[in-house]
């Protein structure tokens, strides 16, 4: 059951929700809010891989994006596999609508190209290139590339640039939702992931949240709900419902500050390929 919670209606309180969410919510959000399968006894390994235990397979995802006061605008979500060769492109853009769009705020790009390759133990997402672009700001755009013949990350945050080192169980934070999404069973419990986000490292904290159904624009739905957060302690968690109904696509990704909501992503449109 969704509770609503209550705010105070800000415009710039709002202007913020929609950043925060797009940057943020989806990719890890999906879109940001991004989660993993593990084996409970693998809980505490950040440097695990994570097979993927069902084919990707290519799709649109439409959502719509606000809070419980306003619609800021759309989010659009694509999975395509490149026409040669084995790459794969995940995409997230974001378009604004009202204020929004005559403030100008609110346009985000995020994009992962990344190769599924032989592991360990079965085929495993490895990501290549990452590129975030907001609000055309300079200081905001972060590119990565990927060397796992090193093991090292390459990238740049605004208008600095470094490197650091990389585990083989490392992604990016749109292809670890993807990694999530072809892994997710009923016995998914927590688990920590290292994730590039934010122009450096972080160790996410995953934490299942149990089953609810929820009522979407696509019907009643069945979902699997996790909480993702910080390893060390943060004020903002996003809580994300996958949908085992359509290959564990989210269909709704909230974002929250000390418990309060701060913006919502809720699925409109959904296609695959069969």
């Amino acid at each position: 059951m969704l509770i609503d919670t209550a705010t105070i209606y800000q415009p710039s309180a709002l202007r913020a929700g929609w950043n925060q969410l797009t940057a943020k919510a989806l990719a890890t959000g999906l879109l940001t809010s991004a989660m993993m399968l593990y084996h409970p006894s693998a809980c505490a390994e950040t440097n695990r891989t994570w097979p993927l235990n069902n084919p990707l397979v290519s799709f649109s995802a439409t959502y719509s994006v606000g809070n419980n006061f306003i619609v800021a605008g759309e989010a659009v979500v694509e999975l395509k596999h490149a026409e040669s060769g084995g790459e794969w492109r995940y995409s997230l853009k974001t378009k604004p609508k009202g204020v929004f769009k005559i403030a100008g705020r609110g346009h985000l790009r995020e994009v992962s190209i990344f190769e599924v390759v032989n592991g360990i133990d079965g085929d495993i997402i490895q990501p290549k290139l990452y590129q975030l672009r907001q609000d055309n700001q300079q200081k905001r755009s972060i590119d990565g590339s990927f060397n796992w013949d090193q093991h090292v990350l390459y990238f740049r945050h605004g208008s600095d640039t470094d490197t650091t080192e990389i585990t083989s169980g490392t992604l990016d934070r749109m292809t670890m939702t993807l990694t999530m999404m072809s892994n997710l069973t009923d016995d998914f419990e927590d688990t920590i992931v290292d994730v590039f986000d934010g122009g450096r490292i972080k160790q996410l904290q995953l934490v299942s949240q149990g089953s609810e159904t929820i009522t979407t624009a696509l019907g009643k739905l069945d979902t699997v709900v996790v909480r993702s957060s910080t390893v060390g302690g943060s004020s903002r968690e996003t809580i994300t419902w996958f949908a085992p109904k359509l290959n564990n696509v989210p269909v709704k990704i909230e974002q929250r500050k000390h418990g309060e909501l701060v913006a919502r992503l809720s699925i409109k449109r959904y296609e695959a390929d069969e």
